[in-house]
């Protein structure tokens, strides 16, 4: 640990109040690339249930949170894999290296735990970001592209009446309220690349739960054939995709138009989109015309690798 660091406590926040850790979290994010700040009601209830607080990391200077990383899981027991969620030093504290030490005090916690990977993501132009999480052993896994725009319903609906090359086909799109397992493995088979944490099942399946999520389903024939999840807080789209047989329907976009038909959806957002799968970025930037927000790096650090 760094000789300057040894004014701030490091320990886990389990025992720290979530409103000081909201607090903390939006003068954290004050000056960040994107702006991003939550109201303590909103961050109690929407979005500290998906971290587990014993596993995540606090600086401490003189009994006041000054840094975190909030960590969730893939929900084993005991975990395998955790992501960081979010990773902050309030503008005061930083120059100290505060997540270096705070990642050092608690990789030896997590081994002994049988935890083998973390996983986070961050904004590619974002170079001090990077470089303090590669001194902490993480590597750049891929680049995952998000979109935002405005949504045009008028638009999107004539999308959704053209005649596709392969003809007409009557779609019929559901909306459910609760997830099904039965679904999982059929539905693996339509991704194109791998899913990013946010988007594994388990975490689709919690917050649906909790009511963050609102999904429709296509069927053709009583066949699914292509899905749409959206987190309704946010308007961004969590999930799309469509049985590689049934492409070229119109199916995504009739998704779309029904789910922002429905939710009055005005701006809308689509995360995590691999860099390598232009398809389907051509998809959103020509059919749906979203543009290009920000480019996310992937990273991974594989505790394996880490000596303590």
């Amino acid at each position: 640990m760094d000789a300057n660091t040894n004014i701030w406590e490091i320990k886990n926040l389990k025992d720290t109040s979530v409103d000081d850790i909201c607090d903390t979290f939006n003068t954290a994010f004050s000056d960040y690339i994107v702006k991003i700040s939550f109201t303590r009601e909103w961050f109690r209830e929407k979005w500290t249930p998906a971290f587990d607080l014993s596993l995540s990391m606090g600086a401490f200077k003189d009994g006041q949170l000054e840094g975190y990383v909030l960590h969730s899981t893939d929900r084993q027991n005991p975990p395998k894999y955790i992501y960081n969620c979010g990773t902050g030093v309030i503008p005061s504290a930083r120059g100290n290296r505060l997540v270096f030490n705070m990642y050092q005090h608690e990789f030896g916690v997590y081994k002994s735990m049988g935890i083998e990977r973390i996983g986070l993501d961050v904004i590619s132009t974002n170079e001090k970001a990077i470089k303090s999480y590669k001194s902490c052993g993480f590597k750049i896994l891929r680049d995952l592209i998000s979109y935002k725009g405005t949504v045009d319903l008028d638009y999107l609906e004539q999308q959704c009446c053209f005649k596709s090359s392969s003809g007409d086909t009557t779609v019929e799109i559901t909306q459910y309220s609760t997830w099904n397992r039965d679904w999982e493995d059929k539905l693996k088979l339509f991704y194109d690349q791998d899913l990013p944490f946010l988007s594994e099942m388990y975490n689709i399946k919690d917050d649906t739960e909790k009511g963050v999520l609102a999904i429709w389903l296509a069927h053709i024939n009583s066949k699914i054939v292509g899905i749409i999840i959206i987190n309704k807080p946010t308007n961004r789209i969590r999930l799309i995709a469509v049985d590689k047989e049934f492409r070229r329907k119109r199916i995504a976009s009739k998704l779309i138009y029904r789910a922002c038909k429905e939710l009055s959806i005005k701006e809308l957002t689509m995360s995590n989109v691999e860099s390598g799968n232009k398809e389907f970025q051509q998809f959103f930037t020509e059919h749906i015309k979203l543009s290009h927000w920000v480019t996310l790096h992937e990273m991974i650090l594989n505790l394996k690798d880490v000596i303590i």
